[in-house]
C-alpha cells in the first residue's frame, strides 16, 4: 500500500507551468493536473484505494479532488478539497484548489475569501494571484484583475499565461495598446502560444489595423490550425473590408469547426445579406443562417436584426416588423432596427396611410441613436415627400448627402423631389450624380 501512497505524493505535485508542457494543452483550472485520460483514471482509483486504507491521510482527498477538477466534476472536487481541510485546516494547496473551484461553481465571495486567506499565510502563493486575477476578470472588476496579475508577474515574470490573461483583461477594459504588449510578452517567452498568437490577431482587428491581423491569423493556423476563431476573425476582416467571397469561405470554416457558436453563423448570415445586395447571392442563404444562430442563441440581436432585413427584402413585412421589435426588445440602443422599422412602416404607407406618421417616428429614433445615420435620413426624406412637405424633404436629404455624398440614393432622392417641384436642372443634376456613381441601378 505505501506504494499507492507514493504515487499519491508523485501525482499532485505535477505543476500545470512545468516548461516540458505544451502551454496551448494546458488545463484551465490551475489546480487540474496535466495526464491523459487513462493517468487520471488510474490516479483516481489509487486516490481512493489510499482513502480506503487511510482515510485520515490528507493528500489522497487532495489528489481526488484534483483529477476531479481535471474532469470539470467541479462539486466532487470541492466536497475532497473540504475533507482535506477538515484533516489538515492549515493544508494551502487545499485551500488554494477550494478557492479555484469555487471560482468554476460561481461562488465569488467564498473564492475571494479561501484565495486571500491563502495570500495572508503565504504571500508568495503565485497561483493565489492568478486565481484571484481569474475572478475579478470573470466580475468584470477589471482594476482589481490588472492588480493580482501584476502581482503574479512580480513573483513569476516569465509565465506567459499570466502575460496572456493580463492582456485579456486590457482587452475587456478597451486598453488595446497595453493588451498588444502583453500578448507579445506572452509570445516572445512562447513563440508557440497559439491562444496569445491568435488574441493579438483580435487585437489588431479591434484597432482597425485588418492588414496586421490577417497576417497573424494566418500565423496562427500553423499553431493551432482547428481553432475556429482564426476563421471567424478571418471571416470578419474580410466582411469589413467588402470581401466578401473570401468572408464566405472562412465563415463556412469556422462553423464547420464550431457549430454551436452563434456567431459564426451571424457572420455567414450578414456576409449572404450583402452578397444578395450585389445580385450574387440568394436572400434564402442568409435567412437559413440567421435562422441557424437562432436555434443556438434563440435571443441573439444581430439574428434577429437579419432576419428583419431578410424578410423586409422578401416583401413580409409582418415577420419583418416581428424581428425588428424583438432586436429592440433585447437591446434599445441599436439604431439599426429602428430604421428597419421605420422602411417596413415606409413601404405599408400604400396600405395604411397613417403608418407614414410611425416611419417617421422610427427614423427619428434612428438617428437619435445614430446621429450620422445617412440611411435614416434618406427613409426621413421620403417619408416628407410622401407627406407633401417639400422643404423637409430636401432639408432631410441634404444632410444624407453631406454625411454619405457618394451614396447613389441621396441622389435618387434629390432628383425625384427636385421633378416634383418641377426644378428640371437641378433634378438633371441629381440624377446624373446617381448615374454615375450606380450606374447599375439608376438608367
Amino acid at each position: 500500500m505505501a506504494e499507492i501512497f507514493d504515487k499519491i505524493k508523485n501525482f499532485i505535485k505535477v505543476n500545470i507551468y512545468d516548461p516540458r508542457i505544451d502551454i496551448n494543452k494546458k488545463p484551465s483550472c490551475l489546480c487540474a493536473i496535466y495526464a491523459t485520460k487513462e493517468e487520471l483514471k488510474e490516479a483516481e482509483e489509487n486516490c481512493k484505494k489510499a482513502i480506503e486504507e487511510d482515510p485520515k491521510y490528507a493528500d489522497s482527498y487532495i489528489c481526488l479532488g484534483r483529477v476531479y477538477a481535471t474532469q470539470r466534476r467541479y462539486k466532487e472536487a470541492e466536497e475532497n478539497f473540504k475533507k482535506a481541510l477538515l484533516l489538515n485546516p492549515d493544508y494551502l494547496d487545499a485551500k488554494f484548489c477550494l478557492g479555484e473551484v469555487y471560482v468554476h461553481l460561481g461562488k465569488c465571495s467564498e473564492a475571494e475569501l479561501e484565495l486571500k486567506d491563502v495570500l495572508e499565510k503565504n504571500p508568495k502563493y503565485v497561483n493565489a494571484y492568478i486565481a484571484l486575477g481569474k475572478l475579478y476578470l470573470n466580475m468584470e472588476k477589471y482594476e482589481n484583475a490588472v492588480y493580482y496579475f501584476k502581482k503574479a508577474l512580480s513573483l513569476k515574470p516569465n509565465y506567459a499565461d499570466i502575460h496572456f490573461l493580463l492582456g485579456g483583461v486590457y482587452v475587456n477594459m478597451g486598453n488595446y495598446k497595453e493588451a498588444e504588449t502583453e500578448h507579445k510578452k506572452a509570445i516572445k517567452i512562447n513563440p508557440k502560444y497559439a491562444d496569445a498568437n491568435i488574441g493579438l490577431g483580435w487585437i489588431y482587428y479591434f484597432q482597425g489595423r485588418y492588414k496586421d491581423a490577417e497576417e497573424q491569423f494566418n500565423k496562427s493556423t500553423n499553431l493551432k490550425p482547428d481553432e475556429s476563431s482564426i476563421y471567424s476573425g478571418l471571416g470578419w476582416i474580410y466582411y469589413l473590408l467588402e470581401r466578401y467571397d473570401e468572408a464566405e469561405t472562412q465563415f463556412l470554416k469556422a462553423s464547420k469547426l464550431k457549430n454551436n457558436d452563434a456567431e459564426n453563423f451571424i457572420g455567414l448570415g450578414w456576409t449572404y445579406y450583402n452578397l444578395f445586395l450585389l445580385g450574387e447571392a440568394q436572400i434564402e442563404s442568409a435567412e437559413d443562417a440567421f435562422k441557424s444562430a437562432l436555434t443556438i442563441n434563440p435571443n441573439h440581436t444581430d439574428a434577429h436584426n437579419g432576419l428583419g432585413w431578410v424578410y423586409y427584402h422578401q416583401d413580409n413585412l409582418k415577420e419583418a416588423e416581428k424581428h425588428f421589435l424583438k432586436t429592440i426588445e433585447l437591446n434599445s440602443d441599436l439604431p439599426q432596427p429602428h430604421l428597419g422599422l421605420g422602411w417596413v412602416y415606409y413601404r405599408w404607407y400604400s396600405y395604411k396611410n397613417d403608418r407614414l406618421k410611425e416611419a417617421e417616428s422610427e427614423f427619428k429614433k434612428s438617428i437619435e441613436k445614430q446621429s450620422n445615420n445617412s440611411p435614416a435620413y434618406i427613409g426621413l426624406g421620403w417619408v416628407y415627400y410622401r407627406l407633401g412637405k417639400y422643404k423637409d424633404a430636401e432639408k432631410s436629404f441634404q444632410k444624407a448627402k453631406s454625411i454619405s455624398p457618394n451614396d447613389s440614393e441621396v441622389y435618387i432622392g434629390l432628383g425625384t423631389l427636385y421633378e416634383k417641384l418641377g426644378k428640371k436642372s437641378q433634378a438633371l443634376s441629381a440624377y446624373n450624380k446617381a448615374r454615375k456613381l450606380n450606374p447599375g441601378k439608376v438608367m
